[in-house]
């Protein structure tokens, strides 16, 4: 989406058969005057360089947390297949209690569940925590984005401006499926969640010493509060806050159209 911002007025002016851009695409106030033959390049490319950089960090941000919560995801497939398995043994040797982090991923005691899945919390609400902040102040940035590109599309259609309009509501589209990446990798944790709390409804109780239940029973009410990617305290990243986020962008995009209106 970037990309498509630093490119705007190119685009704008082949459209109108124009050999350069005439203003900046981040407008700002300047001590110089930056429209001079001389000047004017160097402050662009400037703007597009600055504009790359801060592409290339959100780009390796959201990478490692698509590598990191696939990982998480795999862990969990791994943990289902290994709890459709149980045979209602309590540990796989004799030894003494061992950390959370010693186990086998291929054994199905009860201990090397357990301490699996704990293990599996652990890492994701250390992953949630790091980059919380970050994803909260993704969703306020592209709702921001959203209004303001929603409401120039809006006044670029009724001052038919075709070129204007298309290119803004490129900008849009690709703020929704930007956003919209964000959280269908959310939503893939919560489901491999879901999977493993039927793979332990699935398991026989009645079969077992209840030495093997207790612990089993422990790890079913603990994974009813669901492995998930946070924005802040307040939004789980899943199809459920897009959805909300859609008819929210909305909303205060009308609301600003209507005022605007109402001002003229």
């Amino acid at each position: 989406m970037n990309k498509s911002c630093i490119l705007e007025p190119f685009i704008k002016c082949a459209i109108k058969n124009n050999s350069t851009p005439k203003v900046l695409r981040f407008e700002a106030w300047f001590p110089f005057d930056h429209h001079k033959t001389t000047i004017f390049p160097i402050v662009y490319f400037i703007q597009t360089l600055t504009s790359l950089q801060g592409y290339m960090m959100q780009v390796v941000i959201d990478g490692t947390t698509v590598f990191i919560v696939f990982h998480c995801c795999g862990q969990l497939t791994v943990l289902c297949k290994v709890v459709s398995n149980y045979k209602g043994v309590l540990k796989h040797d004799d030894s003494e209690e061992t950390p959370v982090e010693i186990f086998r991923q291929s054994c199905s005691c009860t201990r090397c569940i357990t301490n699996h899945y704990i293990y599996q919390a652990i890492f994701v609400e250390k992953v949630s925590n790091f980059f919380s902040s970050y994803n909260l102040l993704r969703i306020m940035m592209s709702t921001t984005n959203f209004c303001l590109m929603g409401y120039i599309a809006v006044q670029s259609r009724e001052k038919n401006e075709a070129s204007s309009f298309i290119l803004e509501g490129s900008f849009i589209l690709a703020n929704m499926s930007s956003f919209f990446g964000c959280c269908w990798v959310g939503q893939q944790l919560i489901n491999k969640n879901e999977e493993l709390v039927y793979a332990v409804h699935e398991i026989s109780w009645y079969k077992y010493d209840h030495k093997c239940i207790y612990p089993m029973l422990m790890l079913l009410t603990r994974t009813k509060r669901p492995l998930r990617l946070t924005c802040g305290i307040f939004f789980t990243l899943g199809h459920e806050l897009y959805s909300q986020w859609i008819s929210t962008a909305c909303s205060y995009l009308s609301v600003y159209n209507a005022m605007k209106t109402s001002s003229q």
